[in-house]
């Protein structure tokens, strides 16, 4: 998920599926058959946002297909292919204590033990073993998303975070 304004961007359009209004969904969220857990959903379209109502979905193995209320046919579809889905951040269940959302962590600054600047979180990457940060400044750091270890701090009320991380590395 990734973040826009007070909006998460929760699922992108895909192409059209068959030709009676369908589109295929690309789902953002870890498991992408729960993107439907965070109804009502806002479309971006002509660079606004506007809600949009769902008629019915479908969720195979290989792919989660949707049609809009308003699509009846291909040519609908096709119109709706690349736009991005959101849901008001508020929708979002609270974290836990320690826990954070990854919009939560972007824009934090970024200094380590040593009290050197190594910048701003960027964005952060899934990998297999754990998350990446990504951390913007003078040099990119690619610093693993691992409490205690690594992440030694955040304080989201002053927007810093401190790591053990060399500013070399």
């Amino acid at each position: 998920m990734t973040q826009s304004e007070d909006k998460i961007i929760i699922a992108k359009v895909g192409a059209p599926h068959g030709v009676k209004g369908w589109v295929k969904l690309n789902s953002f969220t870890t498991d992408p058959s729960k993107v439907f857990d965070y109804l009502p959903w806002q479309i971006k379209h002509a660079k606004a946002w506007q809600s949009i109502d769902i008629a019915d979905y479908k969720v195979s193995a290989k792919n989660i297909v949707i049609r809009f209320t308003d699509c009846d046919d291909r040519d609908k579809a096709q119109s709706y292919t690349n736009l991005e889905l959101a849901i008001d951040k508020s929708q979002l269940p609270k974290a836990a204590e320690g826990e954070y959302y990854w919009h939560d962590l972007e824009g934090l600054t970024v200094t380590n033990l040593q009290d050197q600047l190594l910048g701003k979180v960027s964005h952060l990457l899934a990998t297999g073993a754990n998350d990446v940060m990504v951390v913007a400044g003078q040099k990119r750091h690619l610093i693993p998303f691992i409490k205690d270890q690594v992440i030694k701090n955040i304080d989201l009320a002053t927007q810093a975070m401190v790591v053990d991380w060399d500013a070399d590395f």
